[in-house]
């Protein structure tokens, strides 16, 4: 099991970019971010920022309708700072509408494992059932999602197989009523993490 997409925070919502600038996070959160100056990205063609902290740990990712934090690198030291961090931004901005929190990891399956779900596996299958409509076909790549619902949340698995590697992404995604289940939601990061090296172990197997 290879981490191929970061746990990350999703903030769902109208989020206002003139302020959710480099300066505004330094001069916010001194006690989390100790940068003086924090170069950025701008994507134009999507109206995005993005930018580091945390020595490089921590990658911001402002957009209209969402904001997203990442860890990059570092221990788990790193989780409390973004869990701290994204409390404070919903604190400090308590106007902004959201909509919506989602919480992401994605994994690489090694190549002595398989999903363990009947079907999901069938890539030749699905393949040579193509060739028989077009012979010439090729089929680059099988997406599953599977969405499981709970009480207050609901987790989408999404089983990624391709012509050389399987991968397998968790979104816990969390419909906002208020406030405090913003705050909910966000501290339950590193839970959901653990989670998904739980569920992992039970949708994937060994097979050699």
């Amino acid at each position: 099991m290879k981490i191929i997409e970061n746990p990350s925070i999703v903030l769902l919502g109208m989020w206002n970019l003139g302020i959710l600038q480099p300066k505004w996070f330094i001069d916010e959160f001194p006690d989390i971010i100790k940068e003086k100056e924090i170069p950025f990205e701008v994507n134009i063609q999507i109206n995005a920022l993005r930018f580091t902290i945390d020595d490089g740990n921590i990658q911001i990712n402002p957009m209209p309708d969402k904001l997203i934090i990442r860890k990059i690198d570092g221990n788990t030291a790193v989780l409390d700072k973004i869990i701290n961090l994204t409390k404070g931004i919903v604190k400090k901005l308590p106007h902004t509408p959201i909509t919506a929190i989602g919480h992401n990891i994605g994994y690489e399956l090694e190549e002595s494992e398989e999903f363990g779900i009947e079907g999901i596996n069938q890539y030749q299958e699905y393949e040579d059932k193509y060739k028989e409509f077009y012979s010439e076909a090729v089929l680059l790549n099988n997406n599953i999602k599977h969405s499981i619902s709970f009480t207050d949340f609901t987790v989408n698995i999404n089983y990624q197989i391709d012509r050389t590697k399987k991968n397998i992404g968790f979104n816990y995604n969390y419909p906002i009523k208020d406030r405090k289940t913003i705050e909910n939601a966000i501290e339950n990061l590193k839970m959901n993490i653990v989670k998904s090296t739980e569920l992992y172990g039970r949708v994937v197997k060994n097979v050699r």
